[in-house]
């Protein structure tokens, strides 16, 4: 029971919050605990909002659905070693000159 008016006092003043700052409040539910997600940002919430609604789902699964891709996205991505890895490789082919590279090798590159 206290629980209950815990949450209903939680969701008066993010509703109030959201009234006096104008920016949006997302109340999300954990379990039987109620947290607030206050987003300060207009494109974040402009964001949130055109994705809710071209997918037709609530704001809440709007934001899961967009952190969720996102963890994806950075779960999938390669490596700096797996990206640069075939240019590593091109190189490494190349044959040898014999070639000595000194001092003075490099600075003949930019005549001096």
């Amino acid at each position: 029971m206290k629980s209950h008016a815990w949450t209903a006092s939680v969701f008066r003043r993010a509703d109030d919050l959201c009234r006096m700052t104008g920016h949006a409040v997302y109340t999300l539910q954990a379990g039987r605990t109620a947290m607030a997600l206050h987003i300060r940002d207009a494109e974040a919430d402009r964001l949130v909002r055109d994705l809710a609604d071209r997918k037709r789902i609530p704001l809440t699964e709007a934001i899961k659905l967009a952190v969720r891709n996102e963890l994806r996205r950075e779960d999938e991505k390669k490596s700096l070693w797996e990206r640069l890895k075939p240019l590593h490789e091109r190189v490494a082919a190349r044959p040898e000159t014999g070639l000595p590279a000194d001092k003075a090798f490099y600075d003949g590159l930019n005549d001096e």
